[in-house]
């Protein structure tokens, strides 16, 4: 993996323990904040790369409004916005019709055909062009005043349900292309990302993953601290019966 996307990262049962090993890691949190200033909803992510039964985005939308007001929450579609914000994305884009269409969103797969050369460093000339582009990325994308400052974009942290043994090669394929083009949003903005596990649903996990801007690590802890809870308890309540 190339070294501009070297990272650190940790797992834990509990947030408090979350929370402790990432202040010992990023050391002073003193003056970090728990509210945000606004939280990004996709649609169209989250209506496109995840299963419509788990309803994670109602189940979000619905405990942040409990916890912090609905006047937070701001709703677009991520694809559009990233194309307009970043234009020369468009280099990277393919184009598809009919069903395959309907079933991707061609910006964050042109995200993730941009990451690629980064990646495996092997056309020096292009890994140089295209970090250019990462740059802009992370000058412009997401680049609204809500985010600058404590903003939260929420994102599916997986396509769909995972695959299963003995899934043919191309479905496969598939499957990890989608799931790369939601790690390709944190990896070219730069921002920091946690994933929150609501529980088990049809006996599978579901869990929604929440980035903000680089930097924002203390605050991005803090504030899924608040959430943990009352999230798993919308979840549970969103799928009784189900």
């Amino acid at each position: 993996m190339s070294q501009s996307f070297d990272t650190v990262g940790w797992f834990a049962r509990e947030p408090t323990i979350l929370v402790q090993v990432g202040t010992v890691l990023l050391q002073s949190s003193i003056g970090a904040t728990a509210e945000p200033s606004c939280i990004v909803v996709p649609e169209d992510c989250f209506s496109t790369l995840c299963s419509p039964s788990d309803n994670i985005s109602q189940i979000l939308i619905k405990t942040v409004e409990k916890l912090f007001g609905g006047h937070l929450i701001t709703q677009k579609k991520l694809g559009d916005y990233i194309l307009h914000e970043v234009p020369s994305l468009g280099n990277f884009m393919i184009k598809r019709s009919g069903n395959q269409a309907s079933k991707t969103i061609p910006p964050l797969q042109a995200l993730s055909s941009a990451m690629l050369p980064l990646l495996s460093g092997r056309n020096h000339c292009n890994v140089s062009i295209v970090n250019l582009l990462a740059q802009s990325i992370d000058g412009h994308f997401l680049n609204s005043p809500g985010l600058l400052d404590y903003g939260v974009l929420a994102l599916p942290t997986v396509p769909e349900p995972p695959p299963k043994l003995g899934l043919e090669a191309s479905k496969l394929a598939d499957y990890r292309a989608k799931a790369f083009r939601l790690l390709s949003i944190a990896g070219m903005s730069r921002f920091c990302q946690i994933n929150i596990p609501l529980g088990f649903h049809e006996n599978l996990p579901v869990s929604v993953s929440l980035l903000a801007r680089n930097g924002a690590d203390h605050f991005l802890l803090k504030f899924s601290q608040v959430l943990y809870g009352a999230l798993r308890e919308e979840a549970e309540k969103a799928w009784k019966g189900h």
